[in-house]
């Protein structure tokens, strides 16, 4: 045998190979693909076809029933519920035309909360098919509504009220807090009046998803702080579509120190989870004195100092004004646990107020210089506590922040 004879009978082996391998594939993709189900993918198939509309002779006619009918379908309300709950309603569908009702699923409006299920797509005169829709509550949310939509071969018409192209089964309710405080953020007293009179404030806490829960206890922090609950009255909670709830009605006694008063009230409920709920409470008194200056909240009652040398003297001026108030103020005794930081207060006696009572005054925040840092931060500021000759005032409290520190 040539050279020649044996490079084709090499080449002719090759080829063969090829083929035998392309065959071996070929064979091994066949074998890897599920065998098909021709039932399914008739049934597939039947279901991916467009509908056609009932023709003019025998007509189909779709009554809904397992809710409440509007124009577009029928709508079941699932009443109030809380995030993660998960919820199946049946709707169902009659043929009471006497043609064929063809129909075919569409999307859910929330592909992704919502899904629905029809046992049967091809109703007969007389027979009946489940919508099955389901789901599943994913975020609060005051007005959830989703809808199932199934296309029928029924000839749109503005005449009936079932007689439509498109069927659609909507489920809608409240996705709500289990419990709710009422006002829900801040509960706040306002201006106490000099008078020292009791001021009242009045709130709720309520829960539209339970039918009870329990107050336990109602813990304010500070002593001049009262707060007592009384459940609601049939007609309260149809008022306020709930199904239990408390009235709370707190008071505060007016002679808290000058300044803003805060406090926190700790409900303890009894619920399926048992939970404590904080409610924060604020007021502010300003009573016979003010205090102006750079650098000074009133609200807070707090002074900045800003940033100084902790090594040496240091001091800030702000204006103190008394009212209702003939005799000159002292201060009788002054607290704090920095005794580096005092209070000083100088009269003002050029100043011609509008009355005799009408006084002001030059208040010194005063420090002493060291060898240690004064730095005192929004979240741990210094307390200054001062006892006063003014008449129905106990103590004037004042706040400071501070940067003092050491400097080479």
């Amino acid at each position: 045998m040539t050279r020649k004879d044996k490079q084709q009978k090499t080449a002719v082996r090759g080829i063969l190979a090829c083929l035998m391998l392309g065959t071996c594939v070929f064979g091994l993709i066949g074998c890897g693909d599920s065998p098909k189900d021709e039932g399914t993918d008739k049934a597939a198939k039947e279901t991916d076809k467009p509908l056609v509309l009932a023709s003019d002779g025998a007509q189909p006619k779709a009554v809904l029933s397992g809710g409440t009918l509007i124009p577009e379908g029928i709508e079941f309300d699932f009443g109030s519920t809380e995030v993660g709950q998960e919820f199946t309603h049946v709707f169902h569908i009659k043929n009471e035309g006497d043609g064929q009702l063809a129909m075919k699923k569409g999307a859910a409006s929330c592909q992704t909360c919502t899904s629905f299920e029809v046992d049967k797509l091809n109703l007969n005169p007389g027979e009946t098919a489940a919508v099955t829709v389901k789901w599943k509550i994913g975020a609060e949310n005051p007005q959830f509504r989703q809808f199932a939509p199934i296309e029928t071969n029924m000839t749109k018409s503005e005449d009936g009220l079932h007689e439509l192209s498109t069927l659609k089964f909507y489920v809608k309710g409240q996705v709500v807090q289990r419990i709710v405080i009422s006002p829900k953020d801040k509960w706040d007293f306002g201006n106490v009046p000099e008078s020292g009179q009791l001021l009242e404030f009045t709130g709720t806490i309520s829960s539209a998803v339970l039918n009870q829960f329990e107050i336990v206890s109602l813990k304010p922090q500070s002593p001049k702080l009262v707060v007592k609950a009384t459940p609601f009255s049939p007609e309260q909670l149809k008022e306020m579509k709930v199904k239990s709830g408390y009235n709370l009605k707190a008071t505060l006694e007016g002679d808290i120190p000058i300044g803003e008063f805060t406090d926190k009230i700790a409900l303890a409920l009894r619920t399926p989870n048992d939970v404590t709920l904080n409610v924060d409470v604020v007021a502010k008194r300003t009573g016979p004195i003010e205090i102006f200056g750079q650098n000074w909240d009133a609200k807070r009652m707090m002074a900045r100092l800003g940033a100084f040398d902790a090594s040496k003297d240091f001091s800030q001026r702000l204006n103190l004004y008394t009212r209702g108030f003939a005799e000159e103020l002292q201060i009788k005794k002054q607290t704090s646990r920095d005794p580096r930081y005092s209070i000083e207060i100088v009269p003002d006696n050029k100043f011609k107020g509008v009355t005799k009572d009408h006084r002001r005054y030059d208040l010194f925040i005063k420090y002493k210089g060291s060898k240690k840092d004064a730095a005192y931060s929004l979240a741990q500021p210094l307390e200054l506590e001062l006892e006063t000759n003014l008449p129905k005032v106990e103590t004037i409290k004042l706040t400071i922040i501070s940067q003092g520190t050491l400097r080479d």
